[in-house]
């Protein structure tokens, strides 16, 4: 597949843990870690960049890479996705192909360097993995750019995004909800060989310590089996092999708050309201949001970007800085993800969930701009939560 390296088999046995310290982890090979200022978003001359390629008139999404796409107009990085796993203590949200999927609910078969780029041209700034300061003797964890995650997918209630929270399930105590998780932008590192650890160890989006993590959660939690803090529920996730997309944009609340009645009335602001009433706000708050050409500008980047090659050089010959100097960059990005939730009512059943989110995409919201949180409604759990039966329709 373009653009993406697979990690070896025999590379992934050679990934350690750092037994001598408390939390556990996770460390790439055990090599050396570098400085991250040598690691940029594109590499080489940019040449070739042709902005008439990315007028109004085009697509405001493109793909960037091999299962790596980029929304301009909500500046959102989308990434094809699988259901590989189900049920069973986590380590990772997401992981690329032939590493975790023992322990990961994603398979994303997108090289981690280009989301890596993506991120960095949609304006998010990466911090650092976990790591261990031996002056301190302690373990520091990660940092980077605030991020939402929310998964993109066919449910029996209708295509909607749903929290990544919403498909996990807490280890202590036992069965707790897992609250909306502190996601960061950690950025990896390359390794003493020159090669991205992300692209080594498949680790894009971890939930434990591990010292390669494109994204993290941004506290530290112990890598070993016993310790491990969070588990796989199978409760709302598709069956495997589902086919979704991981949806990464910089970390807001939604824009948008529409309560669904068990009855099917709707209201918005305390307000009561309709499909298309919601929708005409939806819109409106778009329009205020994307006014700016700030996206546009950054279209531009992808078409230099593709046609420096990028995808298939050494990290480490990065440029050390994101492409044009007119590219957003951390607190300057502005949110433009403008999501509806749709906040159910707890006896709300999956058929007026459906029809009700068939109304909003009839009014032209899209299926990637509507959050449904299920765990908000006992109706919306799958008649077979093992997941061999198609979600019904």
């Amino acid at each position: 597949m373009m653009g993406y390296l697979a990690a070896p088999v025999h590379l992934m046995q050679h990934s350690t843990r750092l037994k001598a310290f408390k939390p556990a982890l996770r460390c790439g090979r055990g090599l050396l870690v570098l400085s991250l200022s040598g690691l940029g978003l594109l590499v080489g001359e940019v040449r070739g960049q042709h902005p008439q390629d990315f007028a109004p008139s085009k697509p405001e999404r493109v793909e960037y890479a091999a299962g790596v796409h980029i929304d301009w107009r909500y500046l959102t990085v989308e990434l094809d996705s699988r259901v590989v796993f189900r049920a069973g203590p986590l380590e990772l949200l997401a992981c690329s192909p032939r590493t975790r999927e023992h322990e990961s609910i994603l398979q994303i078969p997108g090289r981690p360097l280009s989301i890596f780029q993506a991120l960095g041209l949609v304006g998010l700034e990466k911090g650092s993995p976990v790591r261990y300061d031996q002056e301190k003797d302690a373990i520091i964890p990660p940092t980077g750019q605030a991020l939402t995650l929310r998964v993109l997918a066919e449910f029996p209630w209708g295509r909607t995004t749903v929290p990544t929270e919403a498909w996990m399930i807490g280890a202590e105590p036992r069965g707790k909800p897992v609250e909306p998780l502190n996601w960061v932008f950690a950025g990896s590192y390359t390794t003493d060989e020159g090669e991205f650890g992300a692209d080594v160890d498949g680790t894009l989006a971890c939930l434990v310590d591990f010292s390669t993590a494109l994204i993290a959660v941004g506290e530290a939690h112990s890598a070993d089996n016993e310790l491990l803090w969070v588990g796989a529920d199978p409760t709302f996730i598709p069956r495997e092999g589902t086919r979704c997309t991981l949806i990464i944009h910089r970390r807001a609340p939604p824009a948008l708050t529409l309560h669904l009645a068990a009855d099917g009335r709707l209201k918005l602001a305390d307000q009561p309201a309709s499909a298309k009433s919601a929708a005409d706000a939806w819109r409106t708050e778009v329009e205020r949001r994307t006014g700016s050409d700030s996206g546009r500008k950054l279209a531009g980047e992808v078409a230099a970007a593709k046609s420096s090659g990028s995808q298939e050089v050494n990290p480490a010959q990065a440029e050390a800085r994101h492409p044009g100097s007119e590219s957003p960059k951390g607190s300057e990005v502005p949110v433009r993800a403008v999501v509806i939730e749709l906040r159910l009512d707890p006896k709300v059943d999956v058929k007026t969930v459906r029809a009700t989110l068939d109304a909003l995409a009839g009014e032209g919201v899209p299926a990637s701009m509507l959050l449904v949180d299920p765990r908000g409604a006992a109706g919306l759990k799958l008649d077979d939560p093992r997941g061999r039966k198609p979600a019904p329709r």
